[in-house]
């Protein structure tokens, strides 16, 4: 089985943008663009380095736990429900492991982290309205 993990998480990054950028409303909407500009630049950065060698799975790994701190750091800058939210995205990358000798388990594991970042896309959603 063949798939494109790399392609697979830059969506996830992009699903997550787009629920930031659809989310922002009343009260939080100062917070929210904040959090929005900056996931848009480390999102940015996640896709070029994850794209960058498409053969080197330390690369990979090491573009998804850049991405995870990166997250965290923006996430220390907020508080209550947005922070939560973007910890749970940077659990997401941290936990992100491509296991090129059992493709069908990391196909299983890409298929739960695109539940789990619907789940959270919807939860930062709720903490921007």
């Amino acid at each position: 089985m063949k798939f494109n993990s790399r392609g697979i998480a830059v969506t996830i990054a992009a699903l997550a943008l787009a629920g930031l950028t659809s989310a922002c409303g009343s009260s939080s909407a100062a917070a929210c663009a904040d959090v929005n500009a900056e996931v848009t630049k480390l999102v940015s950065e996640y896709s070029a380095n994850a794209t960058k060698n498409m053969t080197d799975l330390k690369a990979f790994e090491e573009a998804n736990k850049k991405m995870a701190e990166g997250l965290k750091g923006i996430a220390a800058k907020h508080d209550g429900d947005l922070a939560s939210a973007i910890n749970d995205l940077a659990a997401v990358y941290d936990g992100l492991k491509i296991d090129a000798a059992d493709p069908a388990k990391s196909a299983a594991a890409l298929t739960d982290i695109g539940t789990k970042s619907q789940e959270i896309t919807a939860k930062m959603a709720k903490a921007c309205a």
